[in-house]
C-alpha cells in the first residue's frame, strides 16, 4: 500500500477536485522533492509528479518547473505522460527537451537565486512558446481524473 492510498480514498470525496487538493496537500506536507518516491505506489507517483508538473506550469510556466525543486522529476515526465495517454503533452514536452538538449543528469543550470537569473533563463530557452502551446491542450488534471477512475 502506498503512502496516500489515493485510489481507495477517492470514494470518500464528493468531487475529483476535493480529492486532488487533499492528495497534493498531503504530498507537499509529507514528502520533499529529495525523498524517495518509492514511498508511493507507481500510480501515486504518476499522479503526484504530473500534478506537480501541471501546477508549476500553470503557476509560472515550464521555466518555473525547472527552476523550482520540482525539476528533480523532469526525467519522469515523459514516461508518465505516455502512460497517462496524454500524447499531445508528451510530444510537446519531449520535443522541448530534445530541441533544447536538456540533460536530466545536469539540471544544476536551472538552480538560481534571483529574478534576474530567472529572466535570463526564460530568455535563453523558448519557454513562452512551450507555455502557450501547453495552455491550449486538454488539462492534465482531466487525464488524471480519467486515470483514477480506471
Amino acid at each position: 500500500m502506498g503512502l496516500f492510498d489515493i485510489f481507495k480514498k477517492k470514494k470518500e470525496f464528493k468531487s475529483f477536485d476535493e480529492l486532488y487538493t487533499e492528495i497534493l496537500d498531503k504530498a507537499y506536507n509529507e514528502i520533499s522533492h529529495d525523498d524517495d518516491l518509492d514511498l508511493l505506489t507507481h500510480k501515486e507517483q504518476l499522479f503526484f509528479v504530473l500534478s506537480i508538473y501541471e501546477m508549476e506550469i500553470n503557476n509560472g510556466g515550464l521555466c518555473q518547473f525547472f527552476v523550482n525543486s520540482s525539476r528533480a522529476y523532469a526525467g519522469l515526465i515523459s514516461e508518465f505522460l505516455k502512460e497517462l495517454g496524454a500524447e499531445e503533452h508528451l510530444k510537446l514536452y519531449q520535443g522541448f527537451i530534445d530541441d533544447n538538449n536538456i540533460d536530466f543528469d545536469n539540471l544544476d543550470m536551472f538552480d538560481m537565486d534571483d529574478v534576474e537569473e530567472f529572466e535570463e533563463k526564460n530568455d535563453l530557452y523558448p519557454f513562452d512558446d512551450f507555455d502557450d502551446r501547453f495552455y491550449k491542450l486538454k488539462p492534465l488534471c482531466e487525464y488524471l481524473e480519467e486515470f483514477m477512475n480506471k
